[in-house]
């Protein structure tokens, strides 16, 4: 995957696409990846009990039935949906253990590693991919380690700290304390999707034609801390010097076409720095932004008279569903932006479309 592809879901049928929906409309699916939790501690997400069992009665994990519209078929589904049942099991005592216990296995056999004749020296070792038979890339691998994190499984697992090492290879990264005032490599610290193509000027020699991108970027620092890994550490410090000097909200940040995957970048820039409990960011020029006003404001300013949001430059996605994946983005970016700022209108709008749409 590179910076001219989708960082949307692929197409895999109505049940994923009805899962989105759900998501943002419940306003659950987010692991907690404050760097304050234990590192333990099962991640809790907000879904309620009765919207949880909904989705639970109605939709069941089968790994060696898959139909055109299982999303076992696709990992970046199935992270998903293993929030939804983690967050059912959290609420019902116990009851839902066994499902849940189904879609950890698929993501155990999953992992690229030594079962799997993959060696620790290996650019892919500890990564995920689409499916089974596709090779690992960031976007689904940020993914089920935080699905994973949801469902209660530790920091300190193996799968995750497998994950920390093909997180860490998708990194930009040269040890710089600063903020490039040296005029030294201006994507240092950022991250893509593909570990093959993080490789910088100062480490062997060669730059990588592919640019770290804003969503990506996020993805590895949410993932990062949901692994534990403190915010002090080097890795998490560059993806900070990256947003601070590629800071923006009306584009995606590294970007070929400026809009594309905008507002999968929304999302995981509000749950990155929520994640930091960062109210505040400070860009590379000195001016301090309130990130999560000015995030509100371009989503009240890009929100339709029906409620939706959509992204005219994201073609393959409008082709897809039109706006139901881009609203549902929207609405899960509006959660990590939290109520108090009067946008509950607009999620019971947004909301009130998927719901129309999607069920």
């Amino acid at each position: 995957m590179d910076n001219s592809q989708s960082v949307q879901p692929r197409r895999h049928g109505p049940t994923i696409l009805t899962l989105y929906a759900a998501l943002a409309f419940m306003g659950c699916g987010d692991p907690d990846s404050s760097h304050q939790m234990s590192v333990n501690q099962p991640v809790r997400s907000s879904v309620g009990k009765p919207d949880a069992e909904a989705i639970l009665t109605g939709r069941r994990i089968d790994p060696g039935g898959k139909s055109e519209d299982d999303p076992s078929h696709n990992f970046g589904a199935l992270s998903w949906e293993l929030m939804a049942l983690a967050t059912g099991e959290q609420l019902a005592g116990g009851r839902y253990q066994r499902i849940l216990e189904q879609p950890v296995a698929i993501f155990r056999a999953s992992q690229w590693d030594e079962t799997r004749g993959c060696s620790k020296t290996h650019p892919y070792y500890g990564g995920t991919g689409y499916d089974e038979r596709s090779t690992p890339d960031l976007l689904h691998t940020a993914q089920a380690v935080q699905a994973l994190r949801v469902a209660g499984i530790p920091a300190d697992d193996p799968y995750v700290q497998r994950a920390v090492i093909f997180i860490s290879r998708c990194q930009r990264l040269n040890g710089l304390s600063d903020d490039r005032a040296d005029g030294g490599d201006p994507d240092e610290g950022g991250l893509t999707f593909d570990p093959s193509k993080a490789t910088s000027s100062k480490r062997d020699g060669t730059r990588s034609s592919r640019r770290p991108c804003g969503a990506a970027t996020c993805m590895g620092l949410s993932s990062l801390l949901a692994a534990g890994i403190s915010p002090e550490d080097a890795r998490i410090q560059g993806t900070l010097r990256w947003l601070r000097a590629h800071y923006s909200l009306d584009t995606h940040p590294g970007m070929t076409c400026a809009n594309e995957g905008l507002y999968r970048y929304y999302y995981e820039f509000a749950k990155a720095m929520t994640g930091l409990g960062q109210d505040q960011l400070r860009d590379a020029r000195g001016v301090v932004h309130n990130w999560r006003g000015e995030l509100a404001q371009r989503l009240a300013a890009r929100q339709r008279p029906d409620g939706s949001w959509v992204n005219p430059e994201e073609s393959a996605e409008q082709a897809w569903c039109g706006p139901v994946t881009i609203t549902s983005f929207a609405l899960l970016t509006l959660d990590q932006i939290g109520d108090s700022r009067g946008l509950n209108r607009r999620r019971g709008q947004g909301a009130t479309l998927l719901k129309k749409v999607a069920w």
